[in-house]
């Protein structure tokens, strides 16, 4: 947290307390605990022998690579790949609305098209997000897939945001054949069952990113199951 906000927590804390929506008990309690894991954390690192492993580290870096190829579930739309590097493709990203605490929004963050890109020389690529921008990417959206022999929508809880959800009907009028992508809650593809290609990637970090351009142009396969049952007209 910046120190500049923190200030701001600990005289939320207090008000909480002094207004009875929190018991100080529970406030010792967290920082008894905190405590406790502080001291835990400092006698493992100076246990003999043991060193801090480096960041990055080469090693959690291929699991998680490992982990995003072996997770990757194509639910339908075989006959769509591999995606053709001669045909003129539209990849429409919708950006992160929630980025969690330990997600914060960073800028130049990488996107599926960029992944995509060495492989694909005439992709064109549109990201979508809900800045005031948000009127001006719909439309290039749109664009886009009227010019594409093939349209990709990576989407990220599209679910959640029927303005999402009524720009990727709108997309859909082009007539262009699409490929959705889940990057996160495979519940979108029950929330947009139209498209003629559906995937769930469960998660947007660079190691799933990588792993969906291999899958995408052929150079690998699609291991993953879903987890749930979402309805037998996205499972078809």
């Amino acid at each position: 947290m910046p120190l500049a906000r923190q200030g701001e927590s600990v005289a939320a804390l207090a008000d909480a307390i002094a207004g009875g929506e929190l018991s100080a008990a529970r406030v010792d309690d967290a920082l008894r605990r905190q405590t406790e894991l502080d001291r835990r954390l400092a006698q493992r690192a100076g246990a003999a022998g043991e060193t801090r492993t480096p960041l990055p580290n080469a090693e959690h870096l291929e699991l998680a690579r490992e982990v995003a190829r072996r997770s990757l579930t194509l639910v339908r739309g075989a006959d769509l790949l591999p995606l053709p590097p001669s045909a003129p493709l539209a990849v429409i990203e919708f950006a992160s609305r929630r980025p969690s605490p330990v997600e914060e929004a960073v800028a130049g963050a990488p996107s599926l098209a960029s992944s995509l890109a060495p492989y694909l020389p005439r992709l064109r690529e549109v990201i979508v997000d809900s800045g005031s921008d948000a009127p001006a990417a719909g439309r290039a959206a749109v664009a886009a897939a009227a010019e594409a022999d093939l349209v990709v929508l990576a989407t990220r809880d599209a679910y959640l945001w029927p303005e999402e959800r009524a720009l990727i009907s709108e997309i859909a009028a082009a007539g262009r054949p699409a490929m959705l992508i889940a990057l996160r809650n495979p519940y979108d593809l029950a929330a947009l069952p139209w498209t003629a290609g559906a995937a769930a990637a469960y998660a947007d970090v660079p190691a799933t990113l990588d792993a969906l351009a291999d899958a995408l142009t052929g150079r690998a396969s699609w291991p993953g199951v879903l987890p749930m049952d979402i309805g037998s007209e996205v499972a078809a």
